[in-house]
């Protein structure tokens, strides 16, 4: 079957890309690789300063969520081969970033997210929105979906539903402890699935994690180590906002991609976040959604060029709609969302007389 003229145009500026543009600029992760080096080397100073008192400490606990955040950028480079473009050193980097630094497996990360990109915004099909009995970004969900991804089907049980009710009261102080969830992630990932590569090397790394952390909280008086593990965590929370915020308040279609509905998927199941260019350091990439999707292996630091050079003509002359608003615009959406969805579940025929069982 011919391939839709869109499609054929976006397999010849992507061939250009692979081509032309698959090769990074060391010297941005020189300068990235320092700032990591500052905010954790700031965070040992306000834990182990003997005169420190419990603000130092909390500083210090925000210095480290910031370095999470961070630092969870170069693990997503990384899990997409787009430092080196070498898989074995870009495994490496991920396994010290995404283990070591983070205590989030690159091996569980990679298994998702690689089905996230194949299948953006796929009810059935995309794990990054299915987060039943929590939350659910659609009504489609009222109808208990049975998930490609986990094997599972995603009832929508009484649990769900008081879940789904306040899940815009509940999404931010979620986002604060998503963290402890990612951890329990990559664990069920490595005892439980079969084809896991260097899967000793992945619980050594992250018991190297569990070490230092436990280290540093262990340094601090013992009534500030619980204010310290939670404010860091939720500190780091602004990254899992900020990877919601792309995709929640987009289109989410049934059944799997057709290939040649591949750009469309991609372009409605995203969006980007506007921003000026020296506030990029923030986003990490993530700002630049639409353009990551369709080449996922392009250096965050040309992604902003290519959005203007390349995809923005390429929507413009394919009648193709690109999205992109600022940070507090998307937050607003987001929220307006959950919302609409909460009021809807509401009025889901089954949903008052599962209340009362």
């Amino acid at each position: 079957r011919d391939a839709p003229e869109h499609l054929t145009a976006f397999r010849k500026f992507n061939n250009r890309v692979q081509v032309g543009e698959l090769r990074t600029r060391y010297l941005d992760y020189v300068h990235i690789a320092a700032r990591m080096a500052m905010l954790f080397g700031s965070m040992l100073a306000c834990v182990l300063h003997p005169a420190a008192g419990f603000k130092t400490h909390m500083f210090g606990a925000a210095l480290l969520g910031i370095f999470w955040q961070q630092s969870m950028f170069i693990g997503h480079d990384a899990g997409h081969t787009s430092i080196t473009f070498d898989r074995k050193k870009d495994a490496m980097i991920g396994w010290v970033v995404g283990n070591l630094f983070n205590g989030v497996g690159i091996a569980w990360w990679m298994a998702t997210h690689n089905v996230h990109h194949c299948a953006c915004n796929s009810l059935e099909c995309d794990p990054d929105i299915q987060h039943m009995p929590v939350f659910a970004v659609s009504n489609k969900y009222f109808n208990s979906v049975y998930s490609l991804y986990h094997r599972r089907q995603m009832t929508y049980c009484r649990l769900a539903k008081l879940f789904v009710r306040v899940q815009h009261y509940t999404f931010y102080p979620i986002m604060a402890v998503a963290r402890i969830n990612l951890y329990a992630q990559t664990l069920i990932h490595l005892i439980k699935a079969k084809h896991v590569r260097n899967r000793g090397v992945e619980f050594l790394t992250l018991g190297m994690f569990a070490t230092w952390l436990g280290a540093v909280i262990h340094a601090l008086p013992v009534g500030h180590r619980v204010p310290f593990f939670f404010l860091s965590h939720a500190v780091a929370g602004i990254i899992h906002v900020q990877i919601c915020l792309s995709h929640f308040s987009m289109n989410v279609f049934e059944g799997r991609p057709e290939n040649d509905e591949w750009v469309k998927m991609q372009l409605g199941g995203t969006m980007d976040i506007s921003c000026p260019a020296w506030l990029d350091w923030f986003h990490g990439g993530l700002q630049f959604q639409t353009e990551h999707h369709l080449c996922p292996r392009l250096p965050r630091h040309k992604l902003r060029k290519f959005r203007d050079d390349v995809v923005k003509p390429y929507a413009k002359a394919n009648g193709l709609e690109l999205k992109s608003i600022g940070f507090w615009q998307a937050n607003a959406e987001i929220v307006r969302t959950l919302k609409q969805a909460a009021r809807e579940s509401r009025l889901a025929p089954h949903f008052h007389a599962a209340m009362h069982l």
